[in-house]
């Protein structure tokens, strides 16, 4: 797979050989520990750079940082100093970057088993990640010898390696380029990586964070900026940076070796050629070493007289013959960015219009998933959801991630190839087997939990209306069904009715913080229907025409399921000029038929009066194209629109949605393009300010506990 994307430059992922060798050395004589210093000059420079960044928009952070990764690994691997936006070299990188981690989701390492599959047609995954890989690789480099060639001195790697190879000729310029391209990939993504997990960290622990600066305080002292040659003297700041790594790995499953003869480990047999991970992540939650693995701790590299300890082992730089060269120069690019930030800014979570901390993991997402899980349970198995880490909700999430993950890049090959199911689970490359015993077992677990649960509630005489329920009386003396059926089609709607309202629902608070004149508009017209002394309720849905556009456009602006449910042809048919075999796979393209301009003009923009005539009443498209269409139609979409729907209106009627502000007051951007690759799709976590609309509001929603005897 690596070779298909055009990644097998990559030292890191070259097998073991001659120009893995030539690749190590040549990082060896510029990246280990005594030349690194060298650098030293150049990360400060940077990171300079990002203390004003800071200074003059904190909000913007994340990109502050994206812009310190790259311009350290490009301006001591290059010479070349990166553009503050936008920057061409740094796009490159992390499109490939991008491309290359794609790539490695469940069954993509079938091509490493079929060899034979990396001559698939071009439309099959992989041809546009070796244009951009064979981008970055050579529009860099040739940077350099431009320079080179026009006279320019350079103090980079590249400049040194070809101004030695004139005289010497020790190495192609293949291995060069190659050698380059490894560290402007690698160092980006992970540096950036580190330091995010670090702001992460300080905002929630700001009690790490003062202990941190009351070193640098008493070591340095206000006055000057923190260089190198104080890290000796700073130990509980070493310690806070062993802890940003281990924390947050940067690599959880490390890089890929290869065992090099037959092996049997705890029961195992690995032979071979055996392609083995280490699984970092667990290695950093062995409670032996690490108790309370998941607390953010850095006091646990000191021993009882306070003293740093000897673990200076990060797990994420990797072991053995295949260590991070790098790691060096990343270790020490971490460390000046972290205490630089620590002795001149303080890291805090952001505050709402009304001063309130916005929490990191937004309650609010958690409400959605409650309510989401909560409705189809209680009407599905009469269970009431207890919160957001509810064992049942736990099983319908596992499950269905499990299984929505094993369609990413290159899963589809076990369907093209059938024969690939029965590899033995231990063949590289046929990790999709293991894979899929994981995802059986805990589809299994949602299937029969809570089936369970309903059975024996009804043996101990508990009254229940759920759906199951009812069903399994009506069995008993009608005996329509099997159980099995009724087990499935309760199981259907438990797995994706949770998921797909949670995505609705995301999407429609995303809608309502970027657009506050349409939320504005629904909720006077809320006011005027139902009023504000009391709460909507499903015989106001007639009265209210312009909720009801938001609602479809919810749905079409951001289809819950882009592609939609497959259909197998029942004939041959030819459309468009395409040949389509009688039992081909047919995938609706949900998200193309939302963004026909021919229907929907500016698709990308959220605008539910597309859905009124001229004369201002609703059209006929009810068409939710997110619920499918045939005879696969989503037989719970009228549960689903009407939870969907009363979720809005209730919310509308008492809450506003706004944009988050940061300490100055300043609304946090939202990106509405950034949402999730998955069967149901979800924006990406973002902060938003949720806040009653008046005294009315608040008494109204409490009083629902009242209210509602369930």
């Amino acid at each position: 797979m690596v070779e298909l994307m055009g990644w097998d430059f990559n030292v890191g992922l070259l097998p073991l050989g001659d120009r893995w060798r030539e690749g190590r050395k040549m990082f060896q004589e510029h990246f280990r520990r005594d030349r690194v210093r060298n650098y030293h000059p150049i990360q400060m420079e940077k990171i300079h750079q990002l203390l004003r960044g800071l200074l003059s928009s904190p909000q913007e952070f994340g990109d502050h940082l994206r812009l310190l990764s790259g311009a350290i690994v490009m301006a001591t691997v290059y010479g070349y100093d990166i553009q503050l936006h936008n920057d061409h070299f740094v796009s490159l990188a992390e499109n490939a970057m991008k491309k290359l981690s794609e790539s490695f989701f469940p069954g993509s390492m079938a091509v490493n088993a079929f060899p034979i599959l990396r001559y698939l047609p071009s439309w099959m995954p992989g041809a546009e990640c070796r244009q951009l890989t064979k981008e970055m690789l050579e529009v860099p480099f040739e940077y350099v010898k431009q320079n080179m060639r026009d006279g320019v001195d350079s103090n980079s790697m590249v400049a040194r390696v070809l101004e030695a190879n004139q005289t010497r000729g020790r190495h192609d310029e293949a291995a060069i380029q190659g050698v380059a391209a490894t560290a402007y990939g690698a160092a980006v993504d992970t540096t950036n990586s580190a330091l995010a997990s670090f702001f992460l960290a300080m905002a929630i622990y700001p009690d790490v964070q003062k202990k941190a600066q009351a070193e640098i305080d008493t070591v340095i002292g206000s006055h000057r900026l923190p260089e190198f040659a104080d890290r000796p003297s700073l130990p509980f700041v070493e310690a806070l940076c062993r802890e940003v790594m281990r924390w947050r790995p940067m690599v959880p499953l490390g890089m890929a070796h290869v065992s090099t003869e037959d092996d049997v480990y705890d029961g195992y047999f690995i032979p071979k050629g055996a392609i083995v991970m280490g699984n970092v992540w667990a290695m950093t939650r062995d409670e032996s070493i690490y108790p309370e693995p998941e607390r953010f701790n850095p006091d646990r590299f000191f021993t009882t007289d306070g003293k740093l300890n000897d673990d200076e082992i990060v797990f994420t730089f990797g072991f053995g013959r295949r260590i991070c060269v790098g790691r060096h120069n990343a270790d020490a690019t971490i460390w000046a960015a972290i205490v630089s930030v620590l002795s001149t800014f303080n890291i805090a979570k952001a505050k709402d219009a009304n001063g309130k901390e916005i929490d990191i993991d937004p309650a609010y997402s958690d409400g959605i998933v409650r309510l989401s899980a909560a409705i189809i349970m209680a009407t599905v198995y009469g269970y009431d959801v207890q919160n957001s880490n509810d064992r049942l909700v736990a099983l319908s999430e596992n499950a269905v991630k499990k299984l929505s993950d094993s369609f990413f890049t290159g899963a589809v090959v076990v369907n093209m190839f059938p024969i690939l199911r029965y590899l033995p689970s231990w063949m590289p490359g046929a990790g999709f087997r293991q894979y899929a015993a994981d995802c059986q077992e805990a589809t299994k677990e949602m299937r029969q939990v809570p089936f369970d649960f309903v059975k024996q509630n009804m043996r101990d005489g508990f009254d229940s209306k759920s759906m199951v329920a009812r069903l399994l009386e009506e069995n008993k003396a009608r005996g329509h069904h099997n159980e099995v059926a009724i087990q499935d089609v309760a199981a259907v709607a438990y797995a994706t009715g949770a998921d797909t309202t949670v995505s609705a629902l995301a999407t429609f608070f995303l809608a309502m913080a970027i657009h506050p004149e349409i939320q504005k508009k629904a909720q006077a017209e809320i006011d005027t229907v139902v009023g504000t002394h009391r709460l909507p309720d499903f015989e106001d849905r007639p009265s209210l025409p312009f909720v009801e556009a938001v609602l479809r456009e919810v749905m079409r602006w951001k289809p819950v399921g882009p592609l939609g449910v497959p259909h197998a042809s029942t004939a041959d048919d030819i459309y468009d000029g395409y040949f389509i075999p009688k039992g081909t796979t047919v995938i609706g393209n949900i998200w193309a038929m939302t963004r026909d301009e021919s229907i929907y003009p500016k698709p990308e923009r959220f605008n539910p009066d597309r859905f009124f005539t001229a004369d201002g009443k609703l059209t006929d498209d009810e068409v939710v194209f997110a619920f499918g269409f045939g005879r696969r139609i989503c037989v719970g979409r009228h549960i689903a629109d009407a939870t969907v729907w009363a979720t809005f209106v209730s919310i509308l009627s008492t809450f506003n949605i706004a944009k988050a502000k940061d300490d100055m007051g300043k609304e946090i951007d939202i990106d509405p393009s950034n949402y999730s690759d998955s069967m149901a799709s979800h924006p990406l976590p973002f902060p938003c300010s949720i806040t009653p609309r008046s005294e009315t509001a608040t008494s109204l929603v409490q009083s629902t506990t009242e209210t509602h005897d369930f």
